[in-house]
């Protein structure tokens, strides 16, 4: 019950907490949450807009959501971006009005809880240790840098400091948790006799006109699959490839060290101030070269660093960010980094942190990979292209020459691809390319199935064209009865077992109602009762019997309740209850109490938190474009 209980809070935690804040560079790529690559607003909140860029990629994430939590068990369905992006839209625009509710309400997210909250993140953490170097790993794995990554967690902080504040006003007084106590806590005595259904079947012998009684009742259920034969003429760009010349790939190779973008990786550190209410921009530019001044004097660039900067995140590691890419960087890092030599120091740059002195630790010059070494891609890659103009011509042929042609003979020499055949091909499909849902569905249309022609070209990608046709229809038949003997003779057995444990049930159910004696009714129906005394309703063992149970009215005193019910197994139960008393929370171990109270209160608030939303939402003004 103790742990039962302890899964049960944290599962209403996160269902308040988790879908309000979220780690951004968990969620997001970089450019959405930025409003960069955009392309259209797609709603508005308040005035706020949200992008389709934030919108695809809160759609993505939704899908390795669901990937994640499903895994093999995944219809692909449910994938769907017409399923989804409804549903990312709604997410987003619930946060952007929680934002604004924190910041109407001015709730605020000082640097040092900032700073408090990234240190102690397990994710950039080593060995229980803040670690610079992870930090800045995680950041440049997923498209971002400290500045954009720390405005954005200020903002997940702050909507969670108000989900925060609203969820903790939940709390359940002790009249309260009495009367839930004297539910959640009840026990019962169950006495319950289990009839089996296989013990049944096998004492049984149906006759013969029993069976085929029923066989000639129930012809549906005994037929044979419905299947199509198959003809079929397939082009795969694959089959069109050819060697490609060496003096080809050799040009190749030549036009892409012509075009080719110097990738040489520069490894970076900085010096950053702040600029803010206590220091001007003016000021922090002149201390920025005074400390200029002291590098040109000899100090250490680290040392600087270690003294000066305001860049929590780096400040440990003597101000490393990792490897400079313009992608990801402030765009004025640019300018000053490609200028600089390997050990120099820019001049100030200013971004929207505040100020920086930006080194160049080090630069790896990019070396271009030889002609031996590109000679494979370059070879696929040329060999895919040249047959790409005599694969879509063919698929072009074979669209026109299919269309109207009686059968599959003369577009298939016309392409130059033989038929190929496929045997019981089914309508829930077989394997190969008749998995594929298009092709099944081509081949079961009325056009090809019915009408007889061939099916449109069916694209399973853009370098698989099939087109189909039906040789031959075989529509389901009833199997005769020497065929199928087995499968009713098992089902004359089990309709019959389950109506002689109900007539069975019965008797007993009636004995015990007439006040009949448990174990009495037991010997004389030569089975044993099983007795779960002091029963509770969370107990892990005998789940069927434990809800039918505890859905029992409570019987008067000196009574008992009794029932029977139909098990998932087919067996039949018969159970009694007595004994019933309610729970008391004095009985309750303090430790368990205290879960319960914060298990009932975090749900009171999970309600209040709802009503919230709901009542944000309906003052707002939200425009879906």
């Amino acid at each position: 019950m103790l742990q039962n209980i302890r899964d049960n809070i944290q599962g209403t935690l996160a269902k308040v907490i988790i879908a309000i804040i979220c780690i951004p560079f968990v969620l997001f790529g970089v450019e959405s949450l930025v409003g960069i690559g955009g392309s259209g607003d797609v709603a508005e909140v308040n005035g706020v807009e949200i992008t389709e860029q934030q919108l695809i990629e809160a759609t993505e994430l939704r899908k390795r959501q669901l990937i994640s939590q499903m895994g093999d068990n995944l219809d692909p369905s449910m994938l769907e971006d017409s399923r989804l992006r409804s549903e990312a839209l709604q997410s987003l625009i619930d946060k952007e009005l929680l934002l604004q509710q924190a910041r109407n309400m001015e709730l605020i997210v000082s640097k040092d809880q900032l700073d408090r909250a990234i240190v102690n993140n397990p994710d950039f953490q080593q060995d229980g240790e803040f670690s610079s170097e992870l930090f800045h790993q995680r950041l440049l794995a997923a498209g971002f840098n400290a500045e954009i990554f720390t405005r954005l967690y200020r903002h997940d902080l702050l909507v969670n400091q108000l989900a925060s504040g609203i969820v903790s006003t939940g709390f359940m007084t002790e009249q309260e948790m009495a009367i839930n106590a004297r539910f959640t806590y009840e026990k019962r005595d169950i006495r319950y006799i289990t009839l089996d259904i296989a013990e049944m079947k096998n004492s049984l012998k149906p006759s013969a006109d029993e069976l085929k009684a029923y066989y000639d009742a129930h012809q549906s259920e005994y037929k044979t699959d419905e299947y199509v034969d198959v003809e079929y003429i397939e082009l795969n760009l694959q089959n069109f490839i050819k060697p490609v010349d060496e003096s080809a790939l050799k040009q190749a190779y030549s036009d892409e060290l012509a075009s080719r973008n110097s990738s040489d990786q520069r490894e970076i550190s900085h010096l950053l101030l702040e600029v803010n209410g206590d220091r001007s921009k003016k000021d922090a530019i002149a201390l920025l070269n005074q400390i200029k001044g002291k590098l040109a004097g000899g100090a250490k660039f680290a040392d600087l660093v270690a003294e000066y900067s305001e860049d929590l995140g780096s400040k440990g590691s003597d101000g490393y960010l990792g490897v400079f890419d313009e992608q990801v960087f402030p765009p004025e890092f640019a300018p000053a980094v490609t200028n600089l030599e390997e050990g120099g120091v820019s001049d100030v740059v200013s971004t929207d942190a505040g100020v920086h002195l930006i080194r160049l630790n080090r630069l790896v010059k990019d070396n271009p990979p030889t002609f031996a070494e590109r000679k494979a891609d370059l070879e696929q890659h040329l060999a895919l292209e040249q047959a790409q103009p005599a694969f879509y011509e063919a698929v072009e042929i074979l669209k026109n020459e299919s269309f109207n042609a009686a059968d599959l003979a003369g577009p298939s020499e016309m392409v130059d691809s033989p038929i190929k055949f496929a045997g019981k091909v089914k309508r829930t499909g077989t394997d190969g390319i008749f998995a594929n849902p298009q092709i099944v569905s081509a081949l079961y249309s009325e056009e090809v199935l019915t009408d007889g022609q061939n099916s449109e070209a069916v694209e399973i990608d853009p370098e698989h064209v099939v087109v189909v046709r039906v040789k031959e229809h075989k529509l389901p038949e009833v199997m005769s009865y020497e065929q199928v003997e087995g499968r009713v003779v098992d089902s004359v057995k089990t309709d019959q077992a389950k109506q002689l444990l109900q007539n069975n049930a019965a008797v007993i159910e009636a004995e015990l109602v007439a006040g009949g004696d448990v174990e009495t009714v037991a010997q004389k129906s030569g089975d044993a009762w099983q007795l779960l005394l002091a029963a509770t309703r969370n107990q892990p063992q005998d789940r069927e019997i434990i809800d039918a149970a505890f859905k029992l009215p409570t019987a008067p005193a000196g009574q008992r309740a009794i029932d029977t019910v139909d098990l998932v197994s087919g067996n039949v139960a018969i159970i009694t209850v007595d004994n019933v008393k309610q729970g008391e929370l004095a009985d309750i171990p303090e430790q368990e109490r205290q879960l319960i109270r914060a298990y009932l209160g975090r749900a009171m608030a999970a309600e209040i938190f709802s009503e919230f939303e709901q009542s944000i939402e309906s003052n707002a003004d939200i425009e879906v474009l």
